[in-house]
């Protein structure tokens, strides 16, 4: 029986940092977690190991975003599911194409905006990496994904000097999907708790 025999698996950890920036012409304030990056490497052709049985998930939760104005009342900006469970993360709402696709599901259809020619996240070959056509028989045995989480309300919804409350958590597993098992699983966040 195949299964799957991860490599290195890089994903970022502890806390990530907040960037905050003002959107003049849309009037927006932009709240913007560090992009990252996630890669992992599947073995293939050794012994039982098949990178097609790897796949990578992530999860989110996400208390609802709290925007306390000065001089006024805090506003809750909830999220669209409970604080206390795992859903299963998707890939951004800003995508031109109608799918539903989550994070490193082979089978997903993987969609393009009109400004970024290389979808959010993907497998790929040795060829491929070289930048040649992959053969047919080729396994696809390198994942890597990108994520950027952000918000950006407009400013008239979050007044200068407000303080703007973030708490989201993450997290990263590579599954074998011939076994039905967990292989690891990583741990991150985004709490961001400041003025703006």
């Amino acid at each position: 029986m195949a299964w799957c025999c991860l490599g290195p698996f890089v994903t970022p950890f502890g806390n990530q940092p907040t960037t905050v920036s003002e959107l003049p012409l849309e009037r927006r304030v932009h709240i913007a977690c560090r992009p990252w990056v996630i890669a992992a490497s599947f073995q293939h052709g050794n012994g039982d190991c098949d990178a097609e049985c790897c796949e990578y998930r992530q999860y989110v939760r996400a208390a609802p975003i709290w925007v306390v104005p000065p001089d006024k009342e805090p506003i809750q900006v909830p999220t669209l599911d409970r604080w206390d469970t795992w859903y299963e993360d998707r890939v951004s709402a800003e995508l031109s194409a109608p799918a539903i696709r989550r994070y490193g599901h082979r089978a997903d259809r993987r969609t393009f905006r009109w400004d970024r020619p290389v979808p959010s996240d993907g497998y790929f070959t040795t060829s491929a990496i070289g930048g040649r056509r992959s053969r047919p028989d080729e396994a696809a045995w390198l994942y890597l994904g990108r994520d950027a989480p952000h918000f950006t309300p407009l400013r008239r919804q979050v007044p200068e000097g407000s303080v703007v409350s973030i708490e989201v958590e993450f997290c990263g597993k590579v599954v074998d999907t011939c076994s039905n098992a967990v292989v690891t699983e990583r741990f991150w966040s985004w709490h961001f708790h400041n003025w703006v």
